[in-house]
C-alpha cells in the first residue's frame, strides 16, 4: 500500500503544479461562459487496487482508460450538461496464491452518461461530474507456472458497471486536466473466477479535449 500511496501523491502533485501554472490571474464574470457541448474525448490513467480474494493476494495495478462522447447543454438555470459516452477500460495486477502467481487483467467496453457541472474560476472552467456505465468486460488470469508445471491463462466475461466521480480544470477552452475515482465491477459466474477480483478501485489522471478545437 505505500507505494499506492506514493502514486497517488504524485499524481497529486502533478495535477496541482499543473494548475497553478496554467491558471492565470485576471477573473471573468461567471456571465460570460457557456456550457461546453459537442465531441469530447477523455484518455485516463492512474492507480488500480483489486479487491482480494480469500485466497488470492494483489499488489497495486495499472489502470488505463479512454472514452467517446457527445455532450448536451440541458439549458438548466445552472450550467449542466449530459454527456452520453463509450468507455474502454484495461486494469492489471500482479497476484500471488499459495500455488501460484501470475498477473490478471480486466478489459471492459461500456455504455453511460455523465453529468457534469460547471463552475467558473479565474478565466477557466472548474467541472465536475458524476457517470454511470454499463457494458461487457473480460477477465484473463495469467498463472506463471512453477517447476513441474506449465504456465497457463484462463479467460471467463460478463457484464460490466463502472461508476465515476471526476473533476477537472480547464486550461483552454478545448483542454481540462484533472482528476478521477472509479468503482468497477464485472459479474464472473464460473467458478474457477470466484477466487479472483471482479472489483477494482481506481484512482489517476485524466485528459480532456473537446471537438473541434
Amino acid at each position: 500500500m505505500n507505494i499506492t500511496r506514493r502514486l497517488l501523491i504524485q499524481t497529486l502533485s502533478i495535477v496541482f503544479g499543473l494548475l497553478f501554472v496554467a491558471t492565470p490571474v485576471e477573473p471573468l464574470h461567471a456571465e460570460e461562459f457557456e456550457t461546453p457541448a459537442g465531441f469530447n474525448a477523455h484518455i485516463q490513467s492512474g492507480v488500480s487496487l483489486a479487491f482480494e480474494g480469500a485466497s488470492v493476494e494483489y499488489e497495486p495495478g495499472l489502470r488505463l482508460g479512454g472514452t467517446v462522447g457527445y455532450e448536451l447543454d440541458l439549458k438548466l438555470p445552472w450550467r449542466t450538461s449530459l454527456n452520453a459516452q463509450v468507455t474502454f477500460a484495461w486494469n492489471r495486477w500482479r497476484f500471488a496464491t499459495p500455488l501460484n502467481q501470475g498477473a490478471h487483467s480486466l478489459f471492459v467496453t461500456m455504455v453511460g452518461v455523465a453529468f457534469s457541472h460547471y463552475r467558473p474560476f479565474r478565466i477557466r472552467d472548474v467541472s465536475v461530474w458524476t457517470s454511470m456505465d454499463l457494458g461487457l468486460g473480460d477477465s484473463t488470469v495469467e498463472y506463471d507456472g512453477f517447476i513441474g508445471t506449465n504456465a497457463m491463462t484462463e479467460s471467463h466475461s460478463g457484464f460490466a458497471f463502472r461508476f465515476q466521480l471526476g473533476t477537472a480544470y480547464h486550461v483552454l477552452p478545448y483542454l481540462a486536466l484533472g482528476l478521477t475515482f472509479d468503482v468497477s465491477n464485472v459479474g464472473l459466474d464460473e467458478l474457477t473466477d470466484r477466487n479472483f477480483s471482479a472489483t477494482s478501485i481506481d484512482a489517476g489522471l485524466v485528459i480532456r479535449g473537446r471537438f473541434p478545437l
